[in-house]
């Protein structure tokens, strides 16, 4: 959020998509797309004094990767909607299309991460380091302590995304959405045609 406050809600496990996908309009709804990296999480973390330090995130982490998020609202005022009505439509979270998994994560430099999304093969949005905190290990970190306080935890196999590197955009119907970044193998999504 704007104001530094944490904000997160859960994807929908069949909104949890893998490129390349197809979708229909149901599930795109209003077209929004933003390019993200997400990771999975092999094992639940585990603290240390109370609260998770960056190591212990790291540890639990094998994998990250490009992703496409499909941004969509339930609510027709969706960009000033007040804070639980933004949970309640899971941060108008349509779907997330999830690429191949990095092993190699620890070695990007995701402050100054390279990314590209394209539109029917139209570069629309480049960016470099264009994630506006740029730490995604301490977002991730932050999340896993507001989880513990909140009594839940983070478990094997899920995948949490971390915020767009390029803005939101928007697709029509029957256009090809790519994410690209640099050292990910890259992200796509068909929005079939009406």
């Amino acid at each position: 959020m704007p104001d530094g406050d944490l904000i997160s809600a859960p994807i929908i496990t069949s909104r949890l998509l893998h490129s390349p996908a197809s979708v229909s309009q149901t599930t795109y709804g209003l077209g929004g797309v933003e390019c993200e990296i997400a990771f999975r999480f092999a094992r639940e973390p585990v603290p240390g004094k109370g609260r998770f330090a960056r190591e212990q995130i790291i540890e639990a982490i094998d994998g990250a990767c490009a992703a496409i998020e499909i941004v969509d609202s339930r609510w027709t005022t969706a960009f000033s909607t007040p804070r639980n009505a933004m949970i309640a439509d899971l941060l108008s979270n349509g779907a997330l299309v999830v690429g191949a998994m990095n092993k190699n994560w620890r070695d990007v430099a995701f402050n100054t991460l390279q990314a590209r999304l394209g539109i029917n093969g139209i570069t629309v949005c480049q960016s470099s380091g264009g994630h506006p905190n740029g730490d995604l290990i301490g977002l991730l970190t932050m999340f896993a302590n507001d989880l513990r306080e909140r009594g839940l935890v983070l478990r094997p196999g899920e995948i949490v995304t971390t915020g767009s590197y390029t803005g939101f955009h928007t697709a029509r119907s029957g256009e090809e959405i790519v994410a690209e970044f640099d050292g990910f193998s890259p992200v796509s999504v068909a929005f079939q045609q009406l």
